[in-house]
C-alpha cells in the first residue's frame, strides 16, 4: 500500500472480462461488485487498504502511517 498499489491494480486478465467463451455476456464476472465484497470481508477500504481495525488486529498499528494519508 505504501508502495501505490491500490483497487486500479486490482485487475483480472482482459480476456476473462471481455470474451465469455460464447456464453453471452451476461456471464461476465461482475469484478466491481466481487472486488467490493472482498475488501469488505478482509476489513479493507473502498481503494484496497487494509482500516485501521484490521492493522490494529493483526497488530501491525505501527504500518498505518503512511497508508491513511492522502492519496
Amino acid at each position: 500500500v505504501r508502495l501505490g498499489v491500490s483497487r486500479k491494480d486490482d485487475v483480472l486478465p482482459s480476456r476473462i472480462l471481455t470474451d465469455p467463451g460464447g456464453r453471452g455476456a451476461e456471464e461476465l464476472p461482475p469484478l466491481n461488485r466481487m472486488l467490493h465484497e472482498y475488501y469488505r470481508i478482509r476489513g479493507w477500504d473502498e481503494i484496497g487498504r487494509p482500516n485501521k481495525a484490521k492493522l490494529t488486529d493483526l497488530k501491525l498499528s505501527a504500518y498505518a502511517e503512511g497508508v491513511y494519508e492522502p492519496v
